[in-house]
């Protein structure tokens, strides 16, 4: 029967009690890493299902030195190995990591908004089922963290995206360990390290004692290091809403070595959008450069030291070496001695550390080691809206938003991304192009250095729901813009610009689905080297303030289906240099305020339906069936070449009743008289005979 007896190494694990017993471990801690443990166990059981470990959560620890408590440390088994088998002892070995290690063993890609940092990692550790206050304790956060715009996790696990978060921020971790359960620690203050419960102060170890007897763990090498560092950080960075503001921001060092000021960290892009802000993140980088300024190296026996516990070191042969430090890094070995299996042998376990450790007053932040993400080359995306149906979905920078095609989570909404600028192919002060990608257009997005934070649209490009305006390939020599009436515009609402580059039956057309505007601050010239065809189915206004000069070198013709009038403020001339012609199918009316004159160089004939009048060289011709002077009518004055005036209707009838008809007539109408004398003498004649 095998002596009872008290592990020095005790484990607890799925495999049940006594299954298998720890022989040794050796691992390492680190803040804001994880750790990673080594465990080799024997057993007598040969057939043990390592499968029944791997990723199963298992304790194990070591006894204090007064082997009244137990240093613990939880994990789970990432991996689980059957090593050979000795003297009829089977070994296994078991690599043990936190919960955190898990989010390793993931990749996702999602777009965040509108969170604080500390929130986004909350909510992704919850997302995998891990559980505030047991898992991860956030309460020893002070700082305050304001809501990032925009928050992207491209194609990395969600252990990389917290990681470069948290240290970005400048937000360290640490693990607690008891039986059964480990909790990650977020903190970013120095109170946040604690001691631990079971040994606050370390001794140093000196050569006259410390022996194996001795009631506490001691130090037994100490090594302090001093190093260069940067004196000053600098960054800056541009905000296209504040374009002639720069954004600059620097923080000098607080422990700075002599002549450390000229050494300057400077970097661009700093990821800020106001200078306070700035100043923030400067501080912070310069506080990340600080933390190995100075540090301390040890070998301990000391149990209770573990990576973000805080220590005393004590009876250092130097003062000034002794003091509150924290536990940055740090190293385990310990195995049974002897013990083990049923040995009964005294020899006891053995435990030794290495650690690296930084003052207890000094601010620690994690070193950014984890990179973003670097988008390489652009992407393809769609552009969504706001409320349904909405078709133009911009602010007032011409922004839009998209959805990725790699994004399951979003729901092609407003939610989908950040505003993103648009590039215009030309962009000035209140000039230049403006054409808004539309809600369901595909377009191009590349990324500022290759930040997944800051999308760009670069480009648009057509797919089968959004085809060319223009079929092809037949319409291959086409190009141009055709837009689309918005909204509820279809394929036959559009105003267009084309150009068709045929050649031989080269085009430039244009198309306005309503109004077309045009407007010339100055000279507007059109020159047509053959034909010139216009149709206007609506009405046509000319309004020229100044001149209207046309002029035709062929012929000119004009087709008027009603009316057509013009009204001239001054005076109207008809110049032709041959004939005029004017036709009516119905009447002629002439009217004038003043006078009326017809003059022409040979003659002016006038005929109706019964008569005619004829004026030429040769005289007047009055003919018609009856001839009627009106004596009511008003003057008609007809002036041919050598004639003189007409007299008036009752001076006419004077002279007539004076020298009867033909001489009367001959001395009323003067020139005209022996004309018409021999007219009136006939008349004069038949008269006689009649009354005679």
């Amino acid at each position: 029967m095998q002596a009872q007896r008290i592990p020095e190494l005790p484990i607890d694990t799925p495999l049940g009690e006594g299954a298998v017993e720890l022989v040794e471990f050796e691992g390492e801690e680190r803040v804001s890493g994880l750790f990673h443990f080594t465990l080799k166990m024997s057993s007598e059981d040969g057939g043990i299902d390592i499968n029944k470990l791997v990723g199963k959560p298992i304790s194990f620890g070591i006894r204090t030195r007064d082997r009244r408590d137990i240093r613990w440390w939880n994990g789970y088994t990432a991996k689980a190995r059957l090593l050979p088998e000795e003297e009829n002892v089977y070994y296994y070995q078991a690599e043990v990591v936190p919960w955190l290690w898990f989010l390793t063993k993931t990749s996702d890609c999602v777009v965040n908004q509108d969170i604080s940092v500390v929130e986004l990692i909350k909510r992704t550790f919850v997302k995998y089922g891990f559980q505030e206050g047991k898992d991860f304790d956030t309460k020893k956060l002070e700082g305050k963290y304001t809501n990032w715009e925009y928050c992207t996790q491209y194609r990395e696990s969600a252990f990389h995206f917290v990681s470069r978060l948290m240290e970005a921020e400048g937000i360290f971790y640490y693990f607690k360990h008891q039986k059964g359960q480990h909790t990650m620690i977020l903190g970013d203050r120095p109170s946040a390290f604690q001691p631990s419960k079971h040994q606050e102060t370390a001794k140093m170890r000196h050569a006259t004692g410390g022996g194996a007897d001795r009631p506490y763990d001691m130090v037994s090498r100490w090594e302090y290091h001093s190093a260069f560092r940067s004196g000053k950080y600098t960054h800056w960075d541009y905000n296209f809403t504040k374009p002639d503001s720069p954004l600059r921001a620097e923080t000098p060092a607080k422990r700075k070595k002599e002549g450390a000021a000229k050494w300057e960290i400077y970097d661009y892009p700093g990821e800020y959008e106001e200078n306070k802000d700035g100043d923030d993140w400067a501080t912070l980088r310069m506080e990340e450069e600080e933390v190995e300024n100075e540090y301390g190296i040890g070998e301990s026996d000391v149990r209770a030291l573990s990576a973000g516990v805080k220590f005393n070191l004590d009876d250092h042969d130097r003062r000034d070496q002794n003091g509150a430090y924290v536990v940055t890094e740090i190293r385990h070995r310990a195995n049974e001695g002897s013990q083990f299996l049923g040995q009964t042998g005294s020899g006891p376990s053995r435990y030794s550390n290495t650690f690296k450790c930084i003052k207890a007053n000094v601010q620690y932040r994690p070193e950014r080691k984890t990179p973003k993400h670097i988008m390489r080359g652009v992407q393809s995306a769609v552009v969504v809206g706001g409320a349904k149906g909405e078709e133009i979905y911009v602010d007032e920078h011409g922004r839009v938003k998209v959805q990725f095609h790699w994004d399951r989570i979003n729901k092609k909404d407003d939610a989908s991304s950040c505003w993103i600028r648009v590039s215009e192919p030309w962009a000035g002060k209140g000039f230049g192009g403006l054409f808004l990608p539309r809600v369901g257009q595909e377009v191009l997005v590349d990324f500022l250095e290759g930040d997944p934070d800051r999308p760009i649209i670069v480009g648009r490009v057509y797919n089968t729901s959004q085809k060319q305006p223009w079929e092809l390939p037949k319409n291959k020599n086409w190009s141009g813009i055709r837009t689309r009436s918005t909204k509820g515009g279809g394929p036959e609402n559009y105003n267009e610009i084309r150009f068709d580059d045929t050649k031989g039956a080269e085009v430039f057309a244009m198309h306005a689905e309503r109004d077309m505007k045009i407007s010339v601050e100055r000279h507007m010239q059109i020159q047509v080297d053959k034909n010139c065809h216009e149709a206007i189915l609506g009405e046509r206004r000319l309004s020229v303030e100044k001149n209207n000069s046309i002029t035709v070198q062929g012929n000119m013709a004009e087709k008027v289906a009603g009316s057509h009038t013009s009204k001239v403020s001054g005076s109207v001339e008809i110049d032709a240099d041959g004939n005029i012609t004017i036709k009516a199918g119905g009447n002629i009316a002439l009217e004038a305020g003043g006078t009326i004159t017809l003059k022409a160089g040979m003659g002016i004939n006038m005929k109706g339906a019964g008569g005619r009048i004829s004026a030429n060289a040769m005289g007047v011709t009055i003919d018609g069936a009856m001839v009627m002077i009106n004596c009511g009518s008003p003057d008609l004055t007809m002036v041919p070449p050598g004639l003189n005036k007409l007299p008036s209707a009752p001076e006419l009838i004077d002279k007539l009743k004076a020298g009867g008809l033909a001489g009367g007539l001959g001395a009323a109408l003067g020139p005209l008289g022996a004309a018409a004398a021999g007219v009136a003498g006939a008349a004069q004649a038949a008269a006689s005979q009649m009354m005679g």
